[in-house]
């Protein structure tokens, strides 16, 4: 059903139209007002497909008319309807200032008889193609609200495992309206258990009937009671009995809502739930990281004896292993890895193994422990930072690292664990950054030739590309001996010696096409790497 407004304060021009118009039969019903002020009362109690639109009128004229109703949009009547209007010769360029309000076309009083069936079956196509692309459009937007679970949980999944790239996370988060740039965020992984022993539903039950009464399914249902229309978390399931979360609000407030979830599906469902919850992170890109976190968290929460016992938190456990642990050397362990640095690698494994100690008695079973969660700690890193197209063996690779036993009392069977895990990380990042970092390198310097004259640094460049900003710098440092804005500084210092060669450029005019804004900077960067200053450098020309 197509409805038609017609506004003009003239009444022959207003009744001329609609009667015209309504003997061609094209629209449904036609209703008229002859200002802007009742043409918003018709637009509160009616919605119209089209609209012919008198731009100069008492009380409301057509431009005060439009802005309302965008303001307003009363039934949908501004986004949902095709505009036209009506404007003498004089005020043609006032008409022209209507297409910021959508205005479809522009039409010159006075009217003929002859023009009205031709303007009218214009507006009519007009309208009909207008609502059928509305009705597409809605139609489009039932169907992502329907699959958007399924969607986002694709989504958050390739966001853990590292398939996405920054790039790619960044136009999927606009493409699905999520807040990537909110400035917290950080991943929780859940698992499920009956408290009571497991009564046999299957064969009473039928299979929708039994899907309610799957422990996902359960705890899925207590979330939506819980927490209605909350939307700082998306939550899917992984397995059977497991969940993992994203949340895009503080620590506080994951740690609340997984509190009551947890206590409510113990006194309503007879469920355990044990979670494990990664660190906040300012980016969305890392959220990979947060969620190998909290998988670490998880599985080694029966060391960290001071959190609650359902909630495990990877600050937790990072404290029971600082407690035992010489970090800096973990760290170093940690850049080493990523690096691919197999030599460096080994020798400090065996330093911790050295600093543990043979006595039995000194060799105390919280150091190998300890030791063991280290080396864990260094691996999620690696595995989070070097953010590439992961292949479904690491992944199950690193599943199998969580699920090392860490009851060892033995100091060789440490060692083995601990070689095993460093041995797989070294050919994850030997398969993984042997032939991207010669790729990631080629990159970055395309980028710093292109866009040396802007405000270009190591951070920005990263996160085009999708790795950490640390990652870069030590594939800088290693492949080419100098730093990333050192590279670009040569660059620019290459660009300024051919510039210096046009006589009518002024040394600070030249500074600025470099990318650097202060000539005092410019000319102590210029000297460092041709041993002189700029004017001395022209004057050799």
């Amino acid at each position: 059903m197509l409805s038609l407004l017609i506004i003009d304060d003239e009444t022959i021009i207003r009744n001329g139209l609609a009667e015209s118009i309504g003997e061609l039969g094209l629209f449904d019903s036609i209703l008229c007002a002859k200002n802007g002020l009742e043409a918003m009362e018709l637009c509160r109690e009616h919605s119209f497909s089209a609209m012919i639109i008198d731009l100069m009128m008492p009380k409301m004229n057509g431009m005060e008319f439009l802005k309302t109703l965008q303001d307003e949009n009363p039934n949908g009547n501004f986004s949902q309807s095709v505009k036209i209007v009506l404007s003498g010769y004089d005020d043609f360029s006032f008409a022209q200032e209507t297409i910021k309000y959508g205005v479809a076309e522009f039409i010159l009083k006075p009217l003929a008889p002859a023009q009205i069936p031709e303007i009218a079956s214009d507006l009519f196509t007009k309208a009909s193609r207008h609502k059928k692309n509305i009705e597409t459009i809605s139609n489009m937007q039932r169907t992502l609200d329907l699959h958007l679970p399924d969607i986002l949980s694709v989504f958050f999944q390739d966001v853990f495992s590292g398939r996405l790239s920054t790039q790619e996370i960044r136009t999927k988060c606009k493409e699905l309206s999520l807040p990537f740039d909110r400035r917290i965020f950080q991943a929780a992984v859940l698992t499920i258990s009956k408290i009571s022993p497991t009564t046999n539903l299957s064969a009473r039950l039928s299979r929708k009937e039994l899907l309610k009464h799957m422990p996902v399914q359960r705890v899925k249902d207590a979330l939506a009671f819980l927490f209605p229309g909350q939307t700082d978390y998306f939550a899917f399931p992984v397995q059977d009995k497991k969940m993992a979360f994203a949340f895009f609000a503080p620590d506080s407030i994951a740690t609340e809502l997984l509190g009551k979830l947890t206590s409510y599906c113990r006194t309503e469902h007879d469920l355990l739930l044990i979670s494990g919850l990664g660190m906040e992170t300012d980016c969305i890109t890392e959220l990979r990281t947060s969620y190998l976190e909290a998988c670490f968290a998880l599985r080694y929460s029966s060391f960290d004896r001071g959190s609650q016992p359902s909630m495990k938190k990877i600050s937790d456990v990072r404290r029971y292993a600082s407690a035992n642990l010489n970090l800096n050397q973990i760290i170093d362990l940690h850049v080493n890895l990523k690096l691919g640095n197999k030599k460096r690698v080994h020798a400090l494994l065996e330093e911790q193994l050295l600093a543990v100690g043979d006595d039995p008695q000194s060799c105390k079973p919280e150091s190998l422990q300890a030791l063991i969660m280290g080396v864990a700690f260094a691996c999620i890193s690696v595995f989070g930072e070097i953010n590439v197209e992961v292949n479904n063996k690491y992944i199950n690779d690193y599943e199998e690292m969580l699920n090392y036993d860490l009851k060892v009392t033995d100091k060789e069977e440490c060692r083995v664990q601990i070689f095993h895990m460093i041995d797989q990380v070294l050919e994850y990042t030997k398969n993984t950054s042997s032939g991207s970092g010669k790729k990631l390198l080629e990159q970055a310097k395309r980028i710093a030739f292109a866009e040396y004259s802007d405000n270009i640094s190591i951070a920005g460049v990263a996160e085009r590309l999708g790795v950490s900003r640390n990652y870069l710098g030590q594939l800088f440092k290693k492949n080419e001996g100098i730093s990333f804005s050192e590279f670009v500084n040569k660059v620019r210092v290459s660009e300024a010696q051919n510039l210096l060669k046009d006589p009518s450029l002024k040394i600070f005019e030249i500074s600025e096409k470099v990318g650097i804004s202060d000539p005092y900077y410019f000319s102590l960067i210029f000297k460092k790497y041709t041993g002189c200053s700029p004017s001395e450098f022209r004057k050799k020309i």
